[in-house]
């Protein structure tokens, strides 16, 4: 969980650019990266995908008005056509905007939908005004080029496919001289398109990296400020902080607080050297984990956490000093076999070789319902602590308040 150790991960996961295997299919990075970005690529084809239909919708919605209104020399006779794509369009809108997941997870499919119906529709508007040269056509062809990221060889086909359509249109209904201008026209902004289109998209994805660089950073950053690096339990501020953000949750669980004190720790490392030390505080906080079976939150950053889901929590306050959060249902108040295990693996803890195991005192108290003070149940705990190191050491005891005494009977 190291800082440096994620660094040399940060670092070769964006030289990546520099390795074999790069392609120009790609956009210049070899396609493990590019599947790295693809989640982030998916969704923004979709939003991408949105503005530009909707763009295209109010497009198709003006030339039909105008056709139904006979203005600027449009004729009823392509009414159809045009409220057609009215139609589908309107259709993409809704299906994009009603099912957000779905479209990102076919956004190739929507991107050449959406490319297939704006192209076409250019054809169409270059058919029906055979007398100048087409220019929506190349208007989307651009604009498509710059919004979409697939790659190189897909997008060189599907739009050399469309464009070879295009010419083929030009060339049948509109006279040789302005045919012969879309062709030139044609081949100048295909040729822009596809050079755009690389580059483009190329820093595109530089970005999508350095945005996931970014994110494992600041991941990175969270984890050392907030876990003990000898445990991997949540420091002493991190584990107040979490721990209160529970106790306001206020779902009706019972809350337990406990405090661990390993018994003749000093002695563990003045006989046995700090590096012992530390090897007895690395079994503590891990069986701690273990049983309380928080292994799963702990592999995650703190701002990924259900706190709802969370039904213990440890932190290390220093030293050879612990705390635990237990919540336990309404029906369920029994957290001492909770502690009595983690004791039990704690003596049975063969750290050295000579089976004399880790000995532990405990203090716990438990929080009345809608009681949020987290700094009384710490007193409390830790005066139940002291009962338990001044009984004999190695054993658990429960300081109760008055009103848990009085609930209890």
């Amino acid at each position: 969980m190291s800082l440096v150790i994620r660094d040399k991960i940060i670092i070769g996961y964006l030289s990546k650019d520099d390795m074999a295997g790069k392609s120009i299919t790609y956009y210049g990075y070899d396609k493990e990266t590019y599947k790295e970005c693809l989640g982030m690529i998916k969704t923004s084809n979709r939003n991408h995908i949105m503005v530009m239909n909707l763009c295209f919708l109010g497009v198709v919605s003006m030339y039909f008005i105008a056709s139904f209104l006979n203005l600027f020399n449009l004729s009823r006779e392509n009414l159809f056509i045009y409220g057609g794509y009215v139609l589908s369009s309107l259709t993409m809108a809704l299906v994009i905007g009603l099912c957000p997941k779905f479209s990102v997870k076919h956004s190739l499919k929507f991107l050449i939908l959406n490319v297939v119906m704006m192209y076409s529709y250019g054809i169409c508007v270059s058919v029906f005004r055979p007398f100048i040269p087409g220019t929506f056509y190349l208007i989307v062809l651009i604009l498509t080029t710059l919004s979409y990221t697939d790659n190189i060889l897909r997008m060189v086909l599907v739009t050399g496919a469309l464009s070879a359509i295009y010419l083929w249109s030009s060339y049948s209904f509109k006279t040789f001289s302005i045919a012969h201008i879309d062709t030139f026209n044609l081949i100048l902004v295909q040729a822009l398109a596809v050079g755009m289109h690389f580059m483009f998209h190329r820093m595109r994805i530089q970005q999508y990296l350095l945005y996931m660089k970014n994110i494992q950073i600041t991941k990175e950053l969270e984890v050392k400020s907030s876990f003990d690096t000898l445990t991997g339990l949540l420091n002493r501020g991190r584990f107040f902080s979490v721990a209160d953000q529970i106790l306001k949750l206020n779902d009706g669980s019972h809350i337990w607080i406990a405090l661990f004190d390993l018994d003749e720790f000093k002695e563990i490392n003045d006989s046995m050297g700090h590096q012992m030390g530390d090897k007895v505080i690395q079994i503590a906080g891990r069986t701690i984990i273990d049983v309380l079976g928080i292994e799963e939150h702990y592999k995650k950053s703190i701002s990924e956490w259900n706190l709802n889901n969370v039904e213990g929590l440890a932190g290390r306050l220093g030293g050879d000093e612990f705390i635990v959060l237990y919540r336990t249902k309404a029906d369920d108040k029994n957290s001492n076999k909770v502690l009595s295990e983690i004791l039990k693996k704690l003596n049975i803890a063969n750290y050295d070789g000579s089976g004399k195991g880790i000995k532990s005192s405990i203090g716990y108290t438990e929080l009345n319902i809608n009681d949020d003070d987290l700094d009384l149940a710490y007193k409390h705990a830790d005066d139940a602590l002291y009962e338990a190191k001044k009984a004999g050491k190695n054993q658990i005891r429960f300081y109760a308040t008055e009103e848990i005494n009085e609930k209890r009977g």
